[in-house]
């Protein structure tokens, strides 16, 4: 089992937090393996820079050498703890539009109380 840490730009970073997205199509140049663990770092071409948002993952399913496929590529799918990448994302944007740490921690602490 292997670990792979990968760049995502937007609009995909988001549809994989939060619209469900779950498959990557990629360059096949890692040997991608079910049970792989993967993280995908939110990535701006423009600033060239992450974000630090990232979603954690491992990869349930890989398919190579069908048709509609290109050489050299693959597709992967892939699970993630959703509820956990959601609250992290949440965090994120509240934080980026002026929240304070205290008060977002708070709110995950008892959103985490309420899920028990």
């Amino acid at each position: 089992m292997k670990h792979h840490d990968l760049k995502t730009i937007e609009p995909f970073y988001t549809d994989i937090v939060l619209k469900g997205k779950r498959l990557e199509i990629r360059i096949d140049d890692r040997d991608y393996q079910p049970e792989d663990t993967v993280i995908l770092r939110q990535y701006d071409p423009e600033k060239q820079d992450f974000s630090g948002r990232k979603v954690k993952g491992v990869i349930t399913y890989v398919l190579r050498g069908y048709p509609a496929i290109q050489e050299g590529y693959c597709a992967f799918s892939f699970e993630t703890n959703d509820d956990l990448n959601k609250l992290e994302a949440v965090r994120d944007y509240l934080l980026e539009h002026g929240a304070n740490d205290e008060k977002v921690n708070d709110k995950i602490r008892e959103l985490k109380e309420a899920r028990k």
